[in-house]
C-alpha cells in the first residue's frame, strides 16, 4: 500500500479513537449527570443517539484497525506482538460491552423515562455502573496502549499487569463513584423527608 493511503488509513484511524473516546465519555458523563433528576423522554433519546455513535466508531478502529494489521502482519499470526493481542483484547471487550449496552443498559434506560437512575433496582444500577467502568476502563487502556513507547516492546508479563490494573481500578472506582452518589443523594432525600 502506497505511503500516503497508509497516512490516511492512520489518520481515520486516529479519529475513530478520537470520536469513541469523546462519545463514550460524554455518554458516562451525562448518565452520571442524570443520577439525580428524572429522566425526559429527549435525554433518552440522546443516550441512544450516543449509543449508536459510539458503535459507530468502534466499527470504524476495527476496519482502519484490520487494514493496519494487514499491512504490518499480512494476517500471519506468528508475527503478532503481545501489544497487538493486547490491543485486539480490548477492542473485543469494548466491542463486547458496547452490545452489552445496546442490549440491557439502553432497555433499562428507555423504562426509567420519568423516573430516577438512582431509583433504578440496585441489579439494574450496578449492571450500569459496570457497564460504564468497562467503557472507561477499555478507553484508557487503548490509550495508553496507543501513546506509550515502553509498552510497544513490553513483554506479557507487563503488559498483562498494566491492563489487569487499569481495568481494575477503573471498574472499582466507578462502582464506588455510582454507588456513593446513590447513597448520598438518598441520605439527602431522607433528610428532607417530614417526622413522622
Amino acid at each position: 500500500m502506497a505511503v500516503e493511503y497508509l497516512d490516511a488509513v492512520r489518520i481515520a484511524h486516529l479519529i475513530f479513537f478520537a470520536l469513541g473516546l469523546g462519545s463514550g465519555s460524554f455518554f458516562d458523563w451525562q448518565a452520571l449527570r442524570c443520577a439525580k433528576e428524572e429522566l425526559s423522554n429527549r435525554q433518552i433519546a440522546q443516550f441512544r443517539a450516543l449509543h449508536q455513535f459510539v458503535f459507530f466508531a468502534v466499527g470504524g478502529l476495527w476496519l482502519s484497525g484490520f487494514v493496519l494489521l494487514y499491512v504490518r502482519t499480512g494476517l500471519d499470526v506468528a508475527q503478532f506482538s503481545p501489544k497487538l493481542w493486547c490491543k485486539l483484547f480490548v477492542v473485543t471487550i469494548l466491542t463486547a460491552n458496547a452490545f452489552i449496552i445496546g442490549r440491557f443498559v439502553r432497555t433499562k434506560l428507555d423504562l426509567a423515562a420519568g423516573r430516577r437512575i438512582v431509583d433504578l433496582p440496585v441489579s439494574d444500577y450496578f449492571q450500569m455502573a459496570m457497564a460504564t467502568g468497562v467503557s472507561v476502563a477499555s478507553w484508557i487502556s487503548a490509550l495508553t496502549l496507543g501513546a506509550s513507547v515502553y509498552l510497544k516492546t513490553a513483554p506479557w508479563e507487563v503488559l498483562g499487569l498494566v491492563l489487569a490494573l487499569i481495568y481494575v481500578c477503573v471498574i472499582a472506582g466507578s462502582l464506588t463513584v455510582a454507588f456513593a452518589a446513590r447513597a448520598s443523594i438518598e441520605a439527602r432525600q431522607r433528610a428532607k423527608l417530614p417526622a413522622l
